[in-house]
């Protein structure tokens, strides 16, 4: 629901080749080998899940086809000369919650507040993932939430001379740290209002990736053909269809300050973004953002669909973690190119803070320069008192789509929540959001509001 839409587009879908794939995965382990590049786990804590479980996470032996099985974070498969591993795994995340709206908001959206009641699916998404001969990496997965929605089709080449990674197939293009984070191990239920309105998200492209400077840098440029980020069609901004245009993305990211294995460090980091778009006379451009809630389908900014030859987006980053307390912020600007609008800006920005209860950190992953998953120190184990780990935290964020010609509203959201991690592949959230709307043309709302309460259980392996 974010980033620029295009219209005028018929819909590919491929088949679905496995059913979902949901086990018994609520329990602590380390991963073979992950479903990113991550930098190196944390040793493990105490409050596992026995002996029988050590044995799983060992695996078995076939002893006639020499492969090896077992579950750390997920299935994994390896040959016996484990030159050829594979890992099946997957997200599943469930809201639930409720909207409560103003007079003005109510007008604006009729039945906001009752839009989708009960259990929502927010993501059901298995994947495969393989290594071969430590020098290719592949990747397959879709989400069932709703549609079926190709996230990831892709293959990586290690060790490419001067390059170091080449990745080609459908994937994220690399823009901002929020974006780039799974959603897996964001600080909060859905990510900030800029984020959900600028990163133009998944496309076919090839990208050449790296790290300099022993991991305290990495660096990534990519060339993409747009075939459907920036539809709106339901929720199509991840899935394939004929081609609308192409994109330049960079991103480069710099540790100056790494301490204590990642408990203490500073994170800068900026990214560009140029869109240029085919010259069709039904290439429509639209940019907008739910108000920080999966509970409606509605749009709290929204520039509606307008003409537009392409776009230019800046983005700097900044983190910053200090043991269980982290900060972390960033800022876009967005220039289109739309002469039937006036070559309007918009813009946008967050900042939000977390502190674990329990003394965990955000880890961080330094070949992708992005945020990881947290490991709580103490495993779910009431028996042995143990209660996983605790977080807290506030964000406060802001986008701006009026300018010029483009009369789409201001939106400011404070988001507050608590993070109950149980296991590894375990997490229950909270928020309450407090979201409002000004300015904004059509639906016409001078001043509108929300208070959104919701809740989501994740399981992610």
């Amino acid at each position: 629901d974010r980033g620029k839409r295009i219209h005028g587009m018929r819909k590919i879908f491929l088949p679905c080749w496995f059913t979902v794939f949901l086990v018994s995965f609520l329990f602590p382990g380390t991963p073979v080998f992950p479903a990113e590049a991550q930098s190196p786990p944390e040793p493990k804590e105490e409050g596992g899940g026995g002996e029988w479980w050590k044995k799983l996470e060992e695996g078995v032996w076939d002893p006639i086809k020499g492969i090896r099985y077992s579950w750390q974070e997920g299935l994994n498969i390896e040959s016996y000369q484990k030159n050829i591993r594979l890992k099946i795994g997957g997200k599943f995340m469930a809201d639930a919650g409720r909207i409560d709206a103003d007079d003005t908001m109510k007008n604006a959206f009729p039945g906001i507040e009752n839009e989708k009641e009960g259990l929502v699916f927010r993501t059901l998404a298995p994947y495969v993932l393989g290594t071969m001969w430590d020098r290719l990496d592949f990747k397959f997965e879709m989400d069932f939430a709703y549609i079926r929605e190709i996230k990831d089709i892709w293959v990586d080449f290690r060790k490419i001379p001067y390059l170091g990674h080449l990745k080609m197939g459908h994937f994220g293009q690399p823009m901002s740290l929020e974006d780039q984070t799974s959603s897996r191990d964001t600080t909060f239920m859905e990510k900030a209002l800029p984020v959900l309105a600028f990163p133009p998200g998944s496309d076919i492209g090839v990208m050449a990736g790296n790290t300099a400077l022993g991991e305290r840098m990495t660096w990534a440029f990519g060339v993409f053909s747009v075939v459907g980020s920036f539809t709106d069609l339901g929720e199509a901004r991840n899935r394939l269809t004929e081609r609308l245009g192409t994109s330049l993305a960079a991103r480069l990211t710099y540790l100056p300050w790494y301490d204590y294995e990642g408990r203490y460090f500073l994170h800068l980091g900026l990214s560009y973004n140029r869109q240029f778009t085919d010259r069709r006379a039904d290439s429509q451009t639209r940019f907008s953002a739910r108000p920080e809630t999966y509970l409606t389908d509605r749009r709290a900014a929204d520039t509606g669909v307008f003409s537009a030859e392409g776009a230019e987006m800046f983005n700097p980053e900044l983190a910053w973690v200090a043991g269980p307390l982290s900060f972390q912020s960033e800022y876009f600007r967005t220039f289109i190119h739309s002469g039937e609008t006036g070559n309007p800006l918009c813009w946008g920005w967050y900042v939000q803070g977390s502190y674990f209860l329990t003394g965990e950190h955000r880890p961080y992953d330094r070949q992708n320069g992005v945020f990881d998953r947290v490991r709580p120190k103490k495993n779910f184990a009431p028996a042995n008192g143990h209660w996983g780990a605790w977080e807290v935290g506030v964000r406060y964020s802001v986008l701006d789509l009026n300018d010029r010609g483009i009369h789409g509203g201001e939106g400011r959201d404070f988001t507050a929540g608590v993070n109950w991690v149980l296991y590894p592949t375990m997490r229950v959230m909270a928020n309450y959001v407090y979201s409002r709307t000004k300015d904004r043309a059509n639906p016409p709302i001078d001043s509108g509001r929300l208070n959104i309460f919701q809740m989501r259980i994740q399981l992610a392996f």
